[in-house]
């Protein structure tokens, strides 16, 4: 009897290219996770300086005393402001609860207090150039807390008037809706230098 022996001569072209195809498609899916993956930790690097940025802006506001936060800004350009196209993104879950706040002091101070202008924080050659965005309005709080929303004249007296704060930070990614990242945040601040009523 005799033994054939089967010499091994390699792969064969097709069985080449199946490998080559079963190689080829888990690298294109391995890609498209990295380039995923790569994207989303940009985002959320990006998003963590932003509220960085807001974070530290509400400290800056904590230090302001009283009604400090409108010197400067202005009637008209409050209503320009909140009137501005894309404006609504920040204000519109608390456009209800607010009135537009200005300087009232006449003439308008020359000092500044928190802009009506944006203003460009450029952190780093490597990161995104950030608008930082302020709003402030007026709304009344009860005594005993509570939300704090838009009351009627004769209510005010009985509430505790404060300024909400809204600050908006905002800058340009691929990766976002029309390529335009936002942050919003906003802070309570007492309206009056008085003590607080407890």
């Amino acid at each position: 009897m005799t033994r054939r022996v089967y010499k091994d001569d390699g792969f064969t072209l097709l069985e080449t290219m199946v490998a080559l195809a079963i190689v080829g498609t888990v690298m294109a899916a391995l890609s498209l996770f990295f380039i995923r993956t790569s994207t989303v930790q940009h985002r959320q690097a990006d998003t963590q300086v932003a509220a960085q940025i807001a974070a530290n802006s509400l400290d800056f506001v904590s230090q302001l005393p009283g009604e400090n936060v409108l010197l400067g800004r202005t009637q008209a350009a409050v209503q320009s402001q909140w009137q501005a196209p894309g404006t609504s993104v920040y204000l519109d879950s608390t456009r209800t609860d607010l009135t537009q706040a200005f300087d009232t002091t006449s003439p308008a101070s020359t000092l500044q207090g928190l802009p009506t202008a944006p203003e460009t924080i450029q952190l780093t050659d490597d990161t995104p150039a950030y608008q930082r965005w302020w709003y402030v309005g007026r709304c009344w709080q009860a005594k005993t807390g509570g939300d704090c929303t838009v009351v009627s004249t004769l209510l005010r007296p009985t509430r505790i008037e404060m300024f909400r704060i809204v600050v908006a930070i905002t800058w340009t990614a691929p990766d976002c809706a029309n390529r335009q990242c936002s942050y919003v945040t906003t802070m309570l601040a007492e309206s009056s230098l008085d003590d607080p009523i407890w």
